[in-house]
């Protein structure tokens, strides 16, 4: 999928054609790998135009459904976690769709070794932008999970445990109830973020 910065990054359709953008500090040179429709034979290699560190370009002619890849250049260097290797073909990292799924081959891990047979082809779609929808609820009021907290509160009393308290005390609010989970600096132990 395409990102929203500007320039948007991945796969962008306009009326003037389509315009591929990636982003990477350390290679040295991008080349866009343009396959047929099957996605087994290269039927071009298009330098991208770096600006900073983002590489791009602009194709009049590329129609949704078309299969691309890349390759990168640049020092080759695992000690330092760069592995450059023009001989292999990555996958748009912001992708929408691919043509097959990722399957691991010892080729992969060979420095020099072609792997076009092997990498999914990203394909160009069609994104359309969604639609912005109202929120579901209002934010504001009560929360719901402060009913657990106040009901089983010591002072609460057992004529007040069928009603459920909004509103808590001082002294409710540093109550620990048996239904809520505990804090681990500032989320929940399901890790589901930040908790009240």
């Amino acid at each position: 999928m395409p990102t929203t910065g500007i320039p948007p990054l991945g796969v962008t359709r306009t009326p003037d054609g389509t315009r591929f953008t990636v982003w990477s500090h350390n290679a040295a040179r991008i080349d866009l790998c343009l396959f047929d429709e099957a996605g087994n034979t290269e039927l071009s290699r298009l330098p991208m135009q770096r600006d900073g560190d983002v590489h791009s370009i602009a194709l009049p002619d590329i129609a949704a459904g078309t299969r691309y890849g890349l390759r990168a250049e640049g020092v080759y260097s695992p000690d330092h976690g760069l592995w450059f290797d023009p001989s292999k073909l990555l996958v748009d990292p912001y992708a929408a769709q691919l043509d097959r799924p990722f399957r691991h081959d010892q080729r992969l891990t060979v420095f020099g070794e072609e792997t076009a047979d092997l990498v999914p082809k990203a394909i160009v779609t069609e994104v359309k932008p969604l639609e912005p929808r109202p929120p579901l609820f209002q934010a504001g009021g009560a929360d719901l999970r402060d009913c657990s907290q106040t009901v089983h509160h010591p002072s609460s009393g057992r004529a007040r445990k069928e009603a459920w308290h909004g509103g808590c005390s001082r002294r409710t609010r540093h109550h620990r109830s048996p239904h809520k989970p505990r804090r681990f600096r500032g989320r929940t132990h399901a890790g589901r973020g930040l908790d009240r």
